[in-house]
């Protein structure tokens, strides 16, 4: 499928897309690092991308990786691309989407080890501007 999308598109393209549990993490930026490697650092790069988001400072990393690498990127957005997905295509230059496709509003609240805990001791998310203050 993916090549006969290259062929069409003219550039290559990877996906990355997030299961309905999963979310967009700091390990996905090293992997995604990893994948990119032997790609040439110039030209265009098509993003085929799905995801309910994740953290926000992922997604600006994973942002920041793929322009060190290419020159423009085209994300192709079949279904959702929601909070911190909706960052990373907002990082890119050319957003295509389908009639099934919706981005969301960007949550930026983030876990810190300062941010008060829920009733199983775990850190809830607080904006940034929480952690600011």
């Amino acid at each position: 499928v993916f090549e006969g999308l290259e062929r069409r598109l003219g550039f290559p393209c990877i996906a990355y897309w997030t299961s309905y549990g999963g979310s967009i993490c700091q390990n996905d930026v090293m992997v995604m690092a990893n994948l990119i490697e032997e790609m040439p650092k110039s030209g265009k790069l098509g993003l085929f991308m799905k995801s309910n988001g994740g953290n926000p400072e992922a997604a600006l990393r994973l942002v920041h990786l793929l322009r060190s690498r290419f020159g423009h990127i085209v994300l192709l957005a079949p279904f959702e691309c929601a909070s911190a997905a909706t960052m990373v295509a907002l990082g890119t230059n050319e957003i295509h989407m389908g009639s099934t496709s919706y981005l969301t509003a960007v949550d930026s609240s983030l876990k810190h080890e300062l941010a008060p805990v829920d009733h199983n001791n775990y850190a809830v998310s607080v904006s940034q501007d929480e952690v600011s203050r």
